[in-house]
């Protein structure tokens, strides 16, 4: 799997990437059967998971419990579906064109890191999908100032 390759090719001591592999199985263990209907959703569901914990993750890293809640964070804050924690509120933030652009940089800047062609690839794929919104962001707004039109004064 593409998650696991990314795991296994991170610049971590073996310890840590031993440490990060095992929350990565634990982590997934408690989440996978929110994407079992869609095997691309899986998959990117597997990827961002490993993303997330290879973020927070460091030579030092030996605690599978504080990497696990950190991912679960991550995945809940992505995955609004997911039962994990306190959920965040979409904000106005998240329907801005700016927020989707930003993601696309991230996860760019992420797939330039990766040694993996197929990881890099779904990434950059990831990518491409956040600009995709960032556009549809841009056209509604674009629209909802279209149908809002010039203010007239009414008369009374």
């Amino acid at each position: 799997m593409r998650a696991r390759a990314l795991l296994d090719g991170a610049s971590l001591g073996p310890d840590a990437l031993k440490v990060v592999g095992q929350a990565f199985d634990e982590t997934w263990a408690e989440i996978a059967s929110h994407f079992a209907h869609d095997a691309t959703q899986l998959e990117g569901a597997r990827l961002m998971l490993a993303s997330a914990l290879l973020s927070i993750a460091d030579d030092a890293s030996r605690d599978v419990a504080v990497l696990k809640k950190a991912a679960l964070e991550v995945m809940s804050q992505n995955y609004a579906s997911l039962p994990i924690g306190a959920k965040i509120q979409v904000t106005d933030e998240a329907l801005t064109e700016s927020f989707w652009r930003k993601r696309a940089h991230d996860v760019r800047r992420l797939a330039e890191s990766v040694a993996d062609p197929l990881v890099k690839r779904e990434l950059i794929d990831i990518a491409y999908g956040y600009e995709r919104i960032a556009n549809m962001a841009r056209d509604q707004k674009a629209g909802r100032q279209m149908m809002a039109g010039p203010k007239q004064e009414w008369e009374g």
